[in-house]
């Protein structure tokens, strides 16, 4: 069984930015990761990858996808439920998603 683990937050700064690529990774338990971009109400898919898979950036598919002052971003990690690992530090799940254009 998997669950969602997700989050948000609210872009603040004066400064637009534009995703271009994605990586992402999880430990152990997660088998999805996607981050989305909302504007007036819409929903935007920016990307979306198993962290299962080799750790490579993707690019993001279709049009430009400009993250502006006010706009909400959310990342979800769908994870599984079943401990797999006898490791006391399973449960301190790290999700992350990489943008090249913050580093």
């Amino acid at each position: 069984m998997a669950v969602n683990a997700d989050t948000t937050c609210k872009y603040n700064e004066e400064l637009e930015i534009t995703p271009f690529a994605y990586r992402t990774h999880t430990h152990g338990l997660g088998v999805r990761v996607s981050a989305w971009r909302e504007r007036e109400g819409t929903w935007t898919l920016l990307g979306s990858g198993d962290p299962r898979k080799p750790q490579m950036f993707y690019l993001i598919k279709g049009d430009s996808h400009p993250v502006r002052k006010g706009f909400i971003t959310k990342f979800c990690c769908e994870v599984l439920t079943i401990q797999t690992s006898t490791s006391p530090y399973m449960h301190d799940m790290l999700i992350i998603w990489n943008n090249p254009f913050l580093y």
